[in-house]
């Protein structure tokens, strides 16, 4: 099962929800933590990212659990290339340390489960 058939399940979901229970959007004044931004190697999975109604807290362990998906695959991928002596392990090896910065900085500023 890929990422993709996630949120689109999670599109499906999030489109029946009723808004009223959506955390309020923060201000400029009380929005303590800064948001790490998507680099733009994660520019697809910003794809089907629907608030539906979850608030921060849900869209933080959704980032989370993708980016978790995300970095397993490029693990296989790596480890595919260097057995198979890849020209594009490099490149794999890059997004990997990417997905793996971006992942402990959603994790750092996510709340403790």
């Amino acid at each position: 099962k890929s990422v993709e058939d996630d949120s689109f399940e999670d599109l499906e979901e999030t489109k029946n929800k009723p808004l009223s229970n959506s955390a309020p959007t923060p201000t400029r004044e009380n929005r303590k933590v800064k948001r790490p931004r998507l680099l733009e190697v994660h520019k697809e999975d910003k794809e089907g990212q629907v608030d539906g109604g979850g608030g921060r807290d849900d869209q933080d362990a959704t980032m989370i659990e993708r980016l978790t998906q995300k970095e397993a695959e490029l693990k296989r991928q790596v480890a595919n290339a260097f057995l198979n002596e890849a020209p594009n392990l490099t490149e794999l090896e890059e997004k990997l340390k990417k997905t793996r910065d971006l992942l402990s900085q959603f994790q750092a500023v996510a709340p403790a489960a």
